[in-house]
């Protein structure tokens, strides 16, 4: 794919939203611009701090926007989630601009990355949406968080195993834990399998528009309870 697109104009924001078409997404163009402020935040404040090592225009749309929105499909109306280790805001943020039923809680251990994500929400005006300084470990014994949300999720975390170590406090019984993966998905899937067994895993794997990409997605299921 060669690179022609400078910054995030006009062109970008038509290139978001035709080649979000070719992944099942239906971007309309307030949120086109709504991504492309986003995106362009993202590259100032990225030039003071380590936000992300994704920086063309391009690969922004499609390895950070477009893969973030992939787990749509998993996620009812009005529901809640929580994106643990937000970093830059992926995928809490790209959810939030496209589906506003959602409430959605970013958890962030940075509080650089913490003042990004507020400064985000202010920006775009978005609402039903906060940002946390507090690390994931904490959080999950306090009563706003503990056992609070309907879905969480995670796009950067270390280990799937250690994800659901803490995942699993965050979660309601009929809950949905979602986590981003690679090309090595199936070993920490079947890591996972023995260590919890009062879960029902499954998985699907899709590929990035014009890119090609491999990707994963690792989701787990209380025994007992249905996907939302």
């Amino acid at each position: 794919m060669a690179n022609k697109i400078i910054g995030f104009n006009k062109e970008w924001q038509k290139f978001l939203m035709k080649t979000a078409l070719k992944a099942n997404i239906v971007l309309n163009e307030k949120q086109a611009i709504n991504f492309a402020d986003y995106a362009k935040e993202l590259t100032r404040w990225n030039k003071k701090m380590n936000l992300t090592a994704i920086t063309s225009p391009e690969d922004i749309a499609i390895k950070h926007i477009i893969d973030s929105l992939t787990i749509l499909r998993l996620c009812p109306h009005n529901i809640s989630l929580l994106d643990i280790g937000s970093g830059a805001g992926f995928p809490g943020i790209p959810i939030k601009i496209v589906r506003n039923d959602i409430k959605v809680s970013l958890i962030e251990s940075s509080g650089k990355k913490t003042s990004f994500l507020r400064n985000i929400i202010i920006m775009i005006r978005l609402e039903g949406i906060k940002a946390f300084d507090i690390r994931a470990e904490a959080a999950k014994n306090m009563p706003d968080f503990s056992y609070n949300f309907d879905a969480v999720v995670c796009k950067g975390f270390a280990s799937f195993v250690n994800f659901l170590k803490i995942a699993r406090y965050f979660l309601k019984k009929q809950g949905i834990i979602i986590a981003f993966k690679g090309k090595n998905f199936k070993e920490e899937l079947k890591e996972a399998i023995p260590l919890y067994p009062n879960f029902n895993f499954n998985a699907y794997e899709y590929k990035l528009p014009v890119l090609n990409h491999k990707r994963a997605v690792i989701i787990a299921v209380k025994k007992g309870a249905s996907m939302l």
